[in-house]
């Protein structure tokens, strides 16, 4: 995609939402982030420009992926 395109889906369009993506905080870092749910399964997946790291938590189940993810974050981001 051209970087145009990219700076639109990056920025906030409001009420934390970037162009299919929620955008969130983490010490005055950008932290951009995904999540989906169906009957039998659940995601979320983060990146941290500021570090490089990617987070996704995957689950064939309704557990609580966002716990999961949040205390994965703590200690990564």
């Amino acid at each position: 995609i051209s970087k145009e395109t990219l700076d639109e889906m990056l920025e906030d369009h409001g009420f934390g939402y970037g162009l299919g993506l929620h955008i969130t905080t983490y010490q005055n870092h950008p932290i951009y982030m995904i999540a989906g749910e169906r009957p039998g399964a659940s995601m979320i997946s983060s990146y941290a420009p500021h570090n490089g790291i990617q987070i996704s938590v995957f689950s064939n189940n309704e557990s609580n992926v966002r716990k999961i993810h949040d205390e994965l974050s703590v200690d990564l981001w």
